[in-house]
């Protein structure tokens, strides 16, 4: 008889009966995430050992992944009913209860579109965003010692400018401040910080002090809008926009982003630094309206390449900069290369579609501007890894950039099918029941391509490092949001409407438990630590009341946090 197929995983695990005896081991794809050394359920355990009736232990090592070989049991047949369980209205929060609940669903594809649901649905379940809370009745000064800013401003230093290399540091700030200087923009970028070093514990404050400090952050940050002057407005306005938590509407992102670029003036470095980072930080502020971003985008002004090479030049020759802040420029730079290759795939998308030539050829144009753009940003990938040696800085902007191939590959998808774009269209366009021959040809080609990347974007999330590291929360969170969706969408419509689980299922159910660890261990602007996960196996799943201490979060950010603690991931399981 043929042989069963099987799939492989570089992250296979063994039982340590087959890893001493040398033999193939047969585990169901539903042990790969138990903790080494424990002794599997009869259903969980490997062929070899089942058969036998033996106890069958996990090795707790990754070393005998050549001996693995993970079995999946074929997927019933779904039963076909012409009723329908769709509910009249299905929105983002009500999602995933079921997996009828995709039938008719087609998630916005933008980031911060998402984030903004949830935020509809969860603003009266959670706490006050900093900006909306009443006016702290104690004083900033008082809530932060002379001792304790020593300690948040030696942590700020060390992570803070890792993004952005020409913030002044707390003593900095304050020592001006005590010379008379009392300018909102001094008085933010010392309570921001505190904000930052404090979600990380960085000194000891009572948790209704650190709220007050949260506060105070957004109250000078309303008046630094309302009145931007001083020496330091362009990093107070970067500090801002890269790590505030954001309204549901984004519009304080864009007008922060907005402010940064119009203060950059002059031709020093450190502004054409600052200019660069301020474009980028624009082009992340438009993703808020997926009726709109293709034209916005295509109007961002951004550095042109020329310019990005020649700063890039001018920091190896730099003898004043430290080499953190020769790694956070380059950082800066390559993550306007990225926008800079995303603007260009958007136009050249927008002038096929609005092109007078045939389907075939503008859907040609199309898979032509894709393909452009996949090969940029290998190119860029590689530039990454020659240039940053900080793993986590070169981390995210990997993650960013996977976050912007999994847009790319949407909207393609989303403007060649327009507002029929839904699981059950995309289906039959797919099994040539729908569409022209020369749509469903690119829709064989680019449904895939949509899947790879998001199982990149996925991967690229788990392998950010967590253990005191800041990023930028918000953003980082909607973009993993984009990817979960996505993911989930993925396996929900193909269970229902293919009725087989998605291609290489179990690295999709891997990657979807690695991903909802990472966002739980996840720190930075407007987060703090979520409870720890607890230890699990795969088939358990994880349960709701394991999910995220909202309090502390930017609203957006916890109403995602509480809802991806709530998932029933079993139902994306095969049973063995």
């Amino acid at each position: 008889m043929p042989r069963a197929s099987s799939s492989r995983s570089h992250a296979a695990r063994t039982c340590i009966a087959c890893k001493r005896g040398k033999r193939r081991c047969e585990l169901p794809s539903t042990s790969q995430r138990v903790e080494g050394g424990v002794t599997l359920m009869l259903e969980d355990s490997c062929t070899r050992c089942r058969r036998l009736q033996a106890p069958c232990i996990l090795d707790a090592t990754y070393r005998y992944a050549h001996l693995h070989t993970l079995t999946i049991a074929p997927t019933p047949p779904a039963p076909i009913t012409d009723e329908s369980t769709v509910p009249v209205k299905v929105d983002l929060y009500t999602h995933p209860k079921s997996v009828d609940d995709y039938q008719q669903f087609f998630p916005r594809y933008l980031p911060f579109t998402l984030m903004n649901d949830f935020y509809v649905h969860t603003a009266a379940k959670l706490p006050k965003h900093p900006c909306l809370m009443d006016t702290p009745d104690v004083e900033f000064d008082s809530l932060v010692s002379d001792e304790h800013a020593k300690l948040a401003s030696e942590w700020a230093e060390e992570h803070v400018t890792w993004w952005l290399p020409f913030t002044p540091s707390i003593a900095q700030v304050r020592e001006l401040r005590r010379a008379g200087d009392t300018s909102s923009t001094l008085l933010f970028l010392e309570a921001a910080q505190c904000d930052l070093a404090l979600q990380h514990a960085a000194f000891p404050v009572s948790p209704a002090n650190a709220d007050k400090v949260a506060t105070w952050a957004a109250r000078y940050c309303q008046q630094l809008l309302a009145n931007p002057t001083g020496q330091y407005v362009t990093a107070a306005f970067l500090l801002a926009a890269w790590f505030l938590p954001l309204l549901p509407d984004n519009s304080v992102f864009r007008e922060l982003a907005t402010y940064a670029l119009r203060s950059c003036e002059g031709d020093t470095f450190e502004s054409r630094i600052s200019r660069v980072c301020a474009s980028a930080l624009l082009g992340g502020a438009l993703l808020d309206n997926d009726e709109s971003f293709c034209d916005q985008s295509a109007a961002l002004q951004l550095p042109s390449v020329a310019e990005l090479d020649a700063l890039a030049t001018e920091i190896e020759t730099a003898t004043t900069l430290t080499n953190r802040q020769k790694a956070a420029c380059h950082g800066i730079i390559l993550r306007c290369h990225s926008w800079i290759v995303m603007k260009k795939c958007l136009i050249d998308v927008r002038d096929a579609q609005l092109s007078d030539e045939s389907e075939p050829r503008q859907l040609s144009r199309i898979d032509d501007a894709r393909i452009e753009f996949t090969n940029a940003n290998r190119g860029l990938c590689n530039r990454r890894r020659a240039v940053l040696s900080t793993s986590h800085l070169a981390a995210w902007l990997e993650f960013e950039s996977c976050a912007l191939d999994l847009l790319i590959s949407g909207m393609l998808l989303h403007f060649t099918l327009g507002d029929n774009f839904t699981p059950q269209s995309f289906y039959d366009v797919s099994t040539c029941r729908a569409g022209s021959e020369a749509l469903q040809t690119f829709v064989r080609v680019h449904g895939p391509i949509n899947a790879e990347s998001t199982e990149c974007l996925l991967a690229a999330l788990a392998n950010l490092p967590t253990k005191d590291v800041l990023y930028p929360t918000t953003l980082t969170f909607a973009y993993a949001m984009r990817g979960v969706i996505m993911a989930l969408e993925i396996h929900a419509t193909s269970f229902k409407l293919w009725r087989e689980p998605p291609p290489r299922e179990p690295v999709w159910n891997l990657l979807l438990r690695t991903a909802d660890d990472t966002l739980r261990r996840l720190k930075g602007g407007g987060g703090q630590v979520a409870a720890p996960p607890q230890p699990t196996s795969l088939a358990n799943g994880f349960e709701p009341d394991a999910g995220f201490e909202s309090q502390g979060f930017d609203p957006m950010v916890a109403s995602f946090a509480a809802w991806i603690a709530g998932i029933n991931w079993n139902q994306f399981v095969m049973p063995e």
